[in-house]
């Protein structure tokens, strides 16, 4: 049963942040399989792009670990009603007519990185529970920097 990522415990929210990284990674891989052969420069970018999101999920393991030690977290982007970090080709005719270009390959990330650090920033003002608060913004804070 979905969730909304208010409910979760912080462990929770960390775990469903490294979810998305993970994800994230796939998309840009599909994205940069899809130019294989037509673009090289495009195909190179989504592959850097797929790396980056990698690192991402990285860095945040590596927080979740130094926050909550080895407690498990069962609970994925799956499991949550927000869509949060999604990378999004708003132009699908790109894939067919061979429109897109390296700076739109660019954009769909940088919309994902600003829409998910407005997100956690929005739910850091919101929420009572100081642990939660400051998960929220050291979130903000890392797509902001990815951006």
């Amino acid at each position: 049963m979905k969730r909304s990522l208010t409910e979760l415990k912080p462990h929770e929210v960390l775990g469903v942040a490294i979810s998305m990284e993970t994800r994230n990674a796939a998309i840009y891989s599909n994205y940069a399989e899809m130019f294989r052969g037509y673009d090289p420069e495009i195909e190179r970018t989504f592959i850097e792009m797929a790396a980056e999101e990698v690192r991402h999920g990285g860095e945040l393991a590596v927080l979740y670990s130094q926050k909550f030690g080895d407690l498990k977290c069962a609970v994925t982007d799956e499991d949550v009603w927000e869509v949060i970090e999604a990378p999004v080709l708003e132009d699908g005719e790109a894939f067919i007519t061979a429109t897109m270009q390296v700076i739109d390959a660019l954009r769909v990330a940088l919309t994902a990185e600003q829409r998910a650090a407005a997100f956690y920033r929005q739910l850091a003002s919101e929420v009572a529970d100081p642990q939660l608060r400051a998960i929220y913004t050291e979130l903000a804070g890392v797509e902001v920097g990815h951006e």
